[in-house]
Order: structure tokens, then C-alpha cells, then sequence
């Protein structure tokens, strides 16, 4: 017995430096010789229905898992007083018992119909077995069964899924982390093809490859509401074609302090000056202006907004579905 307490202790006596700290090893070294046995072994010591004895001389992954431990006497004084378990089983020879709260069910909410060119938000959850959630507790991957119908793109346990032909598909989103390996779970979603344009019944219809590019700017366009109003060109730019103007592209003369942003003040400013109203501001905030669209130009219906985009298209719209997208930012303010 002595022997195994040279051995066991020495060493970590020779470590302390502070006195008090000493003392306390000392009471726990009789804990240890007294009240526990590296060879222990306790019964299931009621912590659930997943359970696991971990001791000294045993390598278990779910070791790694301490939620919760058997209040057996001697052992959770040493887990109190040292605040971790490796050590507590060096120290003490303990034996715990650990409940294995790792989830066993992934929810994906989000799925549905849809049209293409609507995305949705996905959002997944890692359930255990008593509801409790475990979703940032680990890493996500997101992933489509059939990729012709559309494709994902996942934050963590959030992901959009843009549907790009009519079809059903399944999304998947698989939850991992190292104490609990991985489990995968699933929704349904059946995208349908509208008419392009047809709740937008004035100019005509975006070629896929122009809805593609357009989209990929506005996550929140609907392809029904959008209609190509007029050709590419440079001529002009949004904030021209906001305040009616379509022979130059305004920027500098907006820049009143020629800092290289237009706030929303400057652009009020210059709206006023050439008795332009009725416009929308997008950005990253008032002070970061990114597009200006008009309330009007379009043709009612999905689409009583217009835009000029840079140097691509001018379009009919709907003024709220360009909001939120990761280029022009959202809704500021206006005009």
C-alpha cells in the first residue's frame, strides 16, 4: 500500500509549491487510500439510460464525455477539488460512472415546396435522447442527393438551399464531434418551375443565364416577379437610374466628401438637388450605400420596383426581394 502511495503521490507532492495546497493533497491522499481502489468497480450508478464505468486502467471515448458523475463518497470530493477528470482518476484511482448524453436525432426544418429561383433557410437540430440540443456543440456539413435539382450552401447548423430546376431532392445536414462521432438527418424538398416573369408582365422574361448571375446577388428574388427592362450597358448605373437619369454614371458627384463611399446623407443631398423622390437605399448601413432602386418603373403586380444594376441589366422587381443579399447589403433607408 505504500508503495503505491510513493508512487502515486510522491511525485505530485514534489510538484506543489504552495502549503496550503500541500495540506489539501494530503487529506485527498487518504481519501484515496481509504474510501477508493484503482481497480474499483461500481454498478450502473443510475445516471440514464446511457451510462459508461471509465477507471484508471480503461481507454473509453465516452470517458471524455463528463456531464455528470456518481456521487460516490471520496470520488466527487477529489472531482471538486482537482476540477478534472484525468487527474481525479491519476490521483484518486477513482472509478466514475459518465452519462453519455451524445445526440441520437437530427431534425432539419426548413424543407417544403418551392419554386426555383426562391431559396429556403434550412436549419438543423442535434436532439439526445432526453430533447436536450447539442447543435454547437459539434461541426455540420450540408450536402444535396440530387444536384441537378439545386444546391446548398451551410452555416454550421443554418444553410440556404437554392433550387436551380423543377425536381425532388433530399438535403441532408450531418452532425459530428469528437466525443460522439456522427449521425445524419434529412428534409424533403420539391421545387417547381414558374414562368419566368409571369407575375411580371412587362418587358421580358431573364435567360437562365442572366436569372443565374441576378440570383446569385439577391438570394431573395423570385423568378415570377423579374423582368429585364432594358440591355446591359455603362452608360449608366443604379444611382443614376434612381434619380431618372440615363445618360452618365453618377458616383463621384455623390462622394461630396470624396471619401470613396456614398452615406445615405450624400445621397439625399443629391436626390434633392435634381428633384428626384420615391427611391430605396440598400447597403451595409446608412453610412455604406451599395444600390438605389426606384419605387416605380416596373409594372405593378410582383414588380412595381426597377432597378439598374452596375453595369448589367436594368430590371423590374419587387423592392423587398433585393433586400438581404451578400453584395448590396439590405434596406437602409430612402428617399
Amino acid at each position: 500500500m505504500f508503495d503505491w502511495l510513493s508512487s502515486r503521490w510522491v511525485a505530485a507532492l514534489r510538484l506543489t509549491r504552495s502549503t496550503g495546497f500541500r495540506t489539501a493533497l494530503v487529506a485527498l491522499m487518504l481519501v484515496g487510500l481509504f474510501n477508493s481502489s484503482p481497480s474499483a468497480d461500481f454498478p450502473n450508478c443510475n445516471c440514464g439510460t446511457l451510462w459508461d464505468l471509465c477507471n484508471s486502467g480503461q481507454n473509453n471515448q465516452s470517458c471524455d464525455v463528463w456531464d455528470s458523475y456518481c456521487n460516490v463518497s471520496g470520488y466527487c470530493d477529489c472531482m471538486d477539488k482537482f476540477g478534472d477528470a484525468n487527474w481525479c482518476q491519476q490521483f484518486c484511482g477513482a472509478t466514475f460512472c459518465v452519462c453519455t448524453t451524445c445526440p441520437g436525432d437530427i431534425q432539419v426544418d426548413g424543407g417544403g415546396s418551392t419554386q426555383v429561383g426562391n431559396p429556403l433557410w434550412l436549419t438543423a437540430y442535434a436532439y439526445d435522447q432526453n430533447g436536450g440540443d447539442h447543435s454547437s456543440e459539434g461541426s455540420w456539413s450540408w450536402w444535396v442527393e440530387n444536384g441537378s435539382v439545386g444546391w446548398v450552401s451551410g452555416f454550421d447548423d443554418t444553410a440556404i438551399f437554392y433550387p436551380q430546376a423543377e425536381g425532388t431532392t433530399e438535403v441532408f445536414a450531418s452532425f459530428s464531434s469528437e466525443a460522439c462521432g456522427g449521425i445524419a438527418g434529412s428534409t424533403g424538398v420539391s421545387v417547381t418551375n414558374p414562368p419566368p416573369g409571369s407575375n411580371c408582365p412587362c418587358g421580358t422574361p431573364l435567360s437562365q443565364w442572366e436569372w443565374n448571375d441576378i440570383s446569385s446577388i439577391f438570394p431573395g428574388l423570385v423568378s415570377s416577379d423579374v423582368s429585364k427592362l432594358g440591355e446591359a450597358t455603362s452608360a449608366y448605373n443604379c444611382l443614376a437610374w434612381a434619380g431618372g437619369i440615363t445618360s452618365r454614371w453618377v458616383w463621384t458627384e455623390v462622394d461630396y466628401n470624396h471619401n470613396g463611399h456614398v452615406d445615405g446623407d450624400e445621397l439625399n443631398r443629391f436626390y434633392q438637388s435634381i428633384g428626384a423622390s420615391n427611391i430605396t437605399f440598400y447597403g451595409y448601413s446608412w453610412d455604406d450605400i451599395q444600390h438605389a432602386a426606384r419605387n416605380g418603373g416596373g409594372c405593378g403586380g410582383g414588380c412595381p420596383g426597377s432597378s439598374k444594376l452596375g453595369s448589367n441589366i436594368l430590371m423590374a422587381h419587387d423592392i423587398d426581394q433585393l433586400s438581404g443579399g451578400p453584395v448590396y447589403g439590405s434596406i437602409v433607408g430612402g428617399r
